[in-house]
């Protein structure tokens, strides 16, 4: 049986958004209740988050960022608080599911509901896949492609060996293959808990490091597993943008590194 856990990102600052936090805490006490949940609460969130997370009853421990100087203005700096919580729990799961409260400071109705009905709903699908696929890395519901500044692949201010070493072209023991073009967007995925576990556990500076924001949607979602050789499964399997297969850009991925025993994942998924 596979092992779970939630990490969820909390940005709320408004009581008339707080309705954004009960709709993704009653689709997890619906659908991952037996799972583990681990809550990151970011700088400025409305004080009457943790009673209402309180009120649901479930397996979490939570805690607020109250240091602005780590605040992101995005759901990575709560994403980041969050990962400490389970970074600290010292359990290990199979899949990692990633949750943010989509809207917590605008509309994104359509694509809250898009997520809460269509991707986390597909749970049991999802981590059967993992189960059965052992180089499946991550899986998203969207995707678009990723672009790299070739002018500058490396800042040289990048002091923080963790987003160094994802970033840099040249291979390492860890990140030994070039990075895959198609990006999962609008950081809502299941990841591989191995991949999360081996990088918090080498890279400790990340919990004490400001994160730029984006960062889970480009290194965590997206780097992290492809540079590593791993895939990247998609609910939609189209550009969002122009509905053009992503087929051609893993194949392309495929053949540069030499990954031939994943030319079949695209089908298998």
């Amino acid at each position: 049986m596979t092992k779970s856990c939630v990490v969820f990102a909390i940005s709320v600052d408004s009581e008339d958004r707080l309705f954004v936090v009960t709709e993704f805490l009653d689709m997890i006490k619906a659908r991952y209740s037996d799972c583990d949940v681990y809550i990151g609460i970011n700088y400025g969130s409305h004080d009457k988050i943790e009673s209402i997370i309180e009120s649901y009853n479930l397996n979490a421990k939570y805690r607020r960022l109250t240091d602005p100087f780590f605040h992101t203005r995005s759901d990575d700096s709560a994403y980041q608080i969050a990962l400490s919580l389970l970074h600290e729990s010292k359990k290990t799961y199979d899949v990692c599911w990633f949750v943010h409260t989509k809207g917590g400071f605008n509309g994104r109705e359509e694509q809250r509901k898009l997520y809460i009905e269509d991707f986390y709903s597909r749970r049991d699908y999802i981590e059967s896949k993992f189960g059965q696929l052992p180089h499946l890395g991550v899986f998203g519901y969207r995707s678009g492609v990723y672009w790299v500044d070739h002018t500058n692949p490396v800042q040289p201010h990048i002091t923080n060996s963790f987003m160094r070493n994802i970033w840099s072209e040249e291979k390492n023991s860890e990140f030994k293959y070039d990075l895959c073009k198609v990006i999962i967007i609008e950081t809502m995925f299941a990841l591989r808990g191995e991949l999360i576990h081996n990088f918090l556990n080498k890279y400790e500076d990340f919990f004490t490091s400001k994160l730029r924001m984006f960062f889970f949607e480009c290194e965590i979602s997206n780097l992290l597993s492809s540079k590593q050789g791993y895939y990247q499964g998609l609910v939609d399997k189209r550009n969002w943008a122009t509905k053009e297969s992503m087929k051609p850009l893993f194949d392309e991925w495929i053949e540069t590194n030499k990954l031939y025993h994943l030319e079949n994942y695209f089908d298998l998924i």
